[in-house]
């Protein structure tokens, strides 16, 4: 009698296997199921700090990830530039050369996305956009300031985590791909056609699994993106490009502690002005 109630649960829970065993299992996924696992993707990182890591090296800006696999802040580090400018003289005038060396400072940026809609502070009325406020740290002074204006949509495409963030929110088409680990984690790729930023072309359309077919009209490119997400805790890991299995270009998603807060003793503007 027992089993009789065991088998039905049994059944019931194969039948919606978690993301991770969709990220575990062998076989490939469905459209729904990778569908699922990006939901879950965005779960995980939602309020995790991450900056891009190449080679083991971080460089780039901090981002503090939100709701949906959007960044939430963004912040800039800046610092001072130093350069040099040789002058010399013609052979023979008995006059040294003379270096001159120029240092510029390059201010610090914290982006708030607020996820307010963005209105001028003469309306009440909301005016179209995100409503942003950018605090500014001046070397020089050693002052915060803080501005507002409107989010400009493209500006999140200079990240160099853009493409990776697309594939997490399924705004370009995947199929799941093949397991490994990264950095000492196991790891499934969910892949798609890759074409540098400023080419713009028709998209050939992937099937297969681990190893994608490509199919398109033109003849399709044999670049793909993977993006790597653990398959125990769901974070993303790596997003690289590799052509006919050999990696080009890559790097990891290293997360940080760092509480990416705004300056406490700066008024956050609330409209434009």
């Amino acid at each position: 009698m027992l089993a009789g109630v065991i088998v039905p649960v049994l059944l019931a829970q194969s039948a919606n296997p978690s993301p991770q065993e969709l990220l575990s299992g062998v076989r490939p996924l469905s459209s729904t199921e990778i569908a699922a696992v990006l939901n879950a993707a965005q779960r995980a990182i939602d309020g995790k700090t991450v900056r891009v890591a190449s080679n083991g090296l971080g460089g780039g800006p901090v981002v503090l990830m939100g709701r949906g696999g959007v960044p939430r802040r963004i912040r800039f580090a800046g610092g001072v530039v130093v350069g040099g400018v040789v002058g010399g003289t013609a052979t023979g005038s008995g006059e040294a050369a003379r270096t001159t060396t120029t240092m510029s400072r390059i201010p610090m940026k914290l982006l708030d996305y607020t996820g307010r809609p963005a209105r001028d502070c003469g309306s009440s009325s909301a005016q179209g956009g995100e409503l942003v406020v950018e605090y500014t740290f001046d070397f020089s002074t050693e002052a915060w300031t803080a501005t507002a204006r409107r989010g400009d949509p493209r500006e999140l495409g200079r990240l160099a985590m853009s493409q990776a963030l697309e594939m997490l929110r399924g705004l370009v088409s995947v199929t799941s791909g093949e397991r490994r680990r990264i950095r000492n984690r196991r790891a499934r790729a969910l892949v798609s056609p890759w074409t540098p930023p400023s080419v713009s072309s028709d998209l050939p359309r992937l099937i297969g699994d681990p190893t994608p077919n490509l199919r398109g009209d033109p003849a399709p490119s044999e670049a793909i993106q993977s993006l790597w997400i653990d398959s125990k805790s769901l974070l993303p890991l790596r997003w690289e490009v590799s052509e006919r299995g050999v990696p080009k270009r890559g790097w990891d998603f290293n997360y940080s502690s760092i509480d990416l807060r705004p300056p406490s003793r700066v008024r956050a503007p609330d409209c434009i002005r």
